[in-house]
């Protein structure tokens, strides 16, 4: 189990650049004008990447977030091949169901590229990656039994996926998050 999440925890520093690079020339809109959706826009400005738009379903005309328009997902102004274009970060803390519910109003807007932004909040420098890696997995041995081990990670899992799909995992009644010696 431990090796599995050493490997998602490494795969996510490939996954940023890798995806910092596949949307380096799209017109990325950030879905969520909050506080996650202000880190997430300091990350991208820190890669040279500039939002065109934050997402928010409580937007009001004329708004904007530290210089970026903030529209409502279903705004006028875009049209349905206009947000086809663009790529959509969801930059909200979100469950499995109300994330689904999300993408899937969004697609039905007509947004089509779609991913989880959150995670992407940590990569700000390679040395607080590093440090985040080592915090994860220090965590990960203070779970005393296989279920725990196996929630906290599907739910790294699910933080640093694209895949819509994946969601956080709630744990049962059964669950012994730490062992004795830890002091809550």
């Amino acid at each position: 189990m431990k090796q599995k999440l050493e490997k998602i925890l490494s795969a996510q520093s490939r996954s940023v650049a890798d995806m910092l690079d596949s949307i380096r020339n799209r017109k990325i809109f950030l879905y969520g004008a909050g506080n996650v959706g202000g880190q997430m826009l300091d990350v991208l400005r820190q890669y040279g990447i500039q939002p065109v738009a934050f997402l928010d379903k409580n937007a009001s005309i004329g708004q904007t977030k530290d210089g970026v328009a903030v529209l409502a997902p279903d705004d006028k102004s875009l049209s349905r091949d206009a947000r086809g274009d663009v790529f959509v970060f969801v930059s909200l803390i979100l469950d499995k169901a109300p994330r689904l519910a999300l993408y899937e109003q969004l697609k039905s807007l007509g947004y089509a590229n779609l991913g989880y932004g959150f995670a992407w909040v940590r990569a700000q420098s390679p040395e607080s990656d590093k440090q985040w890696k080592e915090s994860a997995l220090k965590v990960f041995d203070m779970f005393e039994d296989i279920h725990s081990q196996t929630v906290y990670s599907q739910n790294l899992s699910a933080v640093f996926s694209d895949d819509s799909r994946d969601g956080f995992v709630s744990p049962s009644e059964e669950t012994q998050y730490f062992d004795n010696t830890v002091l809550l």
